[in-house]
């Protein structure tokens, strides 16, 4: 499986927190490792993590925060 299609699995389905859980973040630390060894940047990998809470995280007026914090959520674990 191609690595952005694994991003989506380091997400809770209910709350859209990235790597919140510690399943979510085993499917983070595997996304993530296939972002790596397909030579992805972070930025590559930050995209898809936006694109996945802009679809996913509807609440109106805490969109862009929330995607600030799963960001840094996925950084740290760069």
């Amino acid at each position: 499986m191609p690595w952005k299609q694994k991003v989506a699995g380091g997400f809770g389905s209910q709350d859209v927190i990235f790597a919140g859980h510690s399943s979510d973040e085993a499917h983070a630390k595997d996304a993530i490792a296939a972002a790596k060894a397909e030579g992805a940047s972070f930025e590559d990998f930050e995209k898809e993590v936006v694109w996945h809470v802009y679809k996913n995280f509807t609440a109106p007026g805490m969109q862009q925060d929330h995607i600030a914090k799963q960001v840094a959520s996925a950084r740290k674990l760069w």
